[in-house]
């Protein structure tokens, strides 16, 4: 079975994740975890300037 993560995220809008098949879900995890750090990140810097 095949499995695909798909990000879909712009400038002026929420991100958004989009899982299809069979994934573990210490995977899910894991990626949620990676785009919260990111995100929080951008926001961050955006701030500053």
């Amino acid at each position: 079975m095949n499995s695909s993560i798909t990000v879909i995220g712009g400038a002026d809008g929420p991100t958004s994740i989009f899982l299809s098949g069979s994934i573990i879900p210490a995977i899910i995890a894991s990626i949620a975890i990676i785009t919260a750090v990111i995100s929080a990140i951008i926001l961050i810097n955006n701030r500053k300037k």
